[in-house]
């Protein structure tokens, strides 16, 4: 059975992401913590899906993935501000994120504390490892939430809503982070 997976690193707009899959009808999991809940799902969406994408595509042949993205900046920024909303340096294996999110994080970014430098690096690296896997192949969508529901649909081979495309967890400022 075919599923759809958002693969994009958190912050990178997979709560926006999750929503429209829902409106366009799918059974949508965000953050699911496990990833044996593909079984229950249409669609998974953020850790730790974003760091299984190989074993899911080869569980689930024909699955379309979804690469969420954002300005490296504003992304750095979100993930400053989660950091200390979320408490991510409290993640620990045994702890309420569980142990596929906080081994999600550790691959990643080599820790589940903030650090810019290497969350510049795991952003990069993410991005690298997703486009050579896929490479060739058509069931990769890069997307950011900005291009709203044209890209997601026809990805999708599905109409477009009346509604307008959500935007959960919008930032309310540009800030950026320097150096």
């Amino acid at each position: 059975m075919s599923k759809i997976f958002g693969i994009g690193l958190p912050r990178t707009g997979t709560a926006s992401l999750s929503e429209a899959l829902t409106i366009l009808g799918y059974k949508t999991r965000h953050y699911p913590k496990y990833i044996d809940r593909a079984r229950q799902y249409d669609a998974l969406v953020d850790s730790p899906v974003c760091n299984c994408y190989i074993e899911l595509d080869q569980k689930y042949p024909n699955s379309k993935f979804i690469l969420t993205t954002r300005e490296i900046n504003r992304w750095l920024s979100s993930c400053k501000k989660a950091s200390k909303r979320f408490k991510w340096h409290s993640l620990n294996p045994d702890g309420r994120c569980g142990p596929e999110v906080y081994q999600s994080h550790m691959d990643l970014f080599g820790s589940v504390e903030y650090d810019r430098d290497r969350f510049i690096d795991g952003y990069g690296s993410h991005l690298k490892k997703v486009l050579n896997y896929f490479e060739g192949r058509d069931n990769l969508l890069i997307f950011e939430v900005s291009d709203g529901w044209n890209r997601l649909c026809s990805f999708l081979d599905k109409e477009i809503p009346v509604q307008n495309f959500p935007h959960r967890n919008k930032s309310k400022d540009t800030e950026t982070i320097a150096g």
